[in-house]
């Protein structure tokens, strides 16, 4: 079982849930990190806040240094989810190879394409990564088995518990459609979600559907959400 500690509680630049227009931000965007513990091995989350606040959230929720970090992933490569990436100097970065391929493309942050390994090589144990476009072509998760049951680190997939209700994306979503599908999926498959700009949920809408197959996810490295 893997344990997981929610660091900071993200926010939106704008919430329609609000009733504030998507055309105008009301303050800086700042996304949930989240540090993940399997068998000894810790994996940070999208940092959303820099190296040296980092220090002390780490410090302060769960005694942890920020030295003892073995992975940082990136559920995708918006600036807000991976402030002082390169500060994390002696540890491994991951993202999905799609958005290292954009931000490659923008000719952009050499440095950090350069560190950055695909998401499917994570070596931590009871961890995988999920596929979950929409926000963006390569936006990427990872799924764990919790007390709470099966959970899913959403990133921007999912960006708060009132987008997933209603099954809606974030004005600056590459697709709208396909990330409704995608938090459909999610719907039916994890119990806890940790969202990307908010703090952590049940899901009481998980559907247990008779005769749904049950899913091998032995056999690749990346878990596929059913649509």
């Amino acid at each position: 079982m893997t344990s997981f500690t929610q660091l900071n509680i993200g926010c939106l630049s704008r919430n329609r849930y609000w009733g504030e227009e998507n055309g105008h931000a009301y303050r800086g965007a700042r996304c949930s990190s989240v540090l993940l513990e399997s068998e000894g091995k810790l994996i940070l989350v999208d940092p959303g806040v820099g190296y040296n606040e980092m220090k002390i959230l780490l410090d302060e929720r769960c005694g942890k240094k920020i030295e003892e970090i073995d992975g940082v992933f990136f559920t995708h490569l918006h600036g807000d989810h991976r402030v002082d990436a390169l500060k994390y100097e002696h540890t491994p970065l991951y993202a999905n190879a799609l958005e290292i391929q954009e931000l490659r493309l923008s000719g952009e942050e050499k440095e950090l394409i350069r560190r950055l390994q695909p998401a499917d090589e994570i070596p931590f144990t009871g961890i995988k990564p999920v596929l979950l476009p929409g926000h963006t072509k390569g936006c990427t998760g990872l799924s764990f088995e919790s007390r709470y049951g099966r959970a899913l680190v959403a990133g921007d997939s999912v960006m708060t518990e009132d987008f997933f209700v209603q099954e809606t994306g974030y004005f600056n979503s590459w697709d709208f459609a396909v990330t409704a599908e995608t938090i459909q999926a999610i719907k039916r498959e994890y119990r806890l979600i940790i969202p990307g700009h908010d703090i952590f949920f049940i899901n009481d809408s998980m559907q247990n559907l008779k005769g749904d197959p049950v899913y091998d996810r032995g056999q690749e490295p990346y878990e596929k959400v059913r649509r």
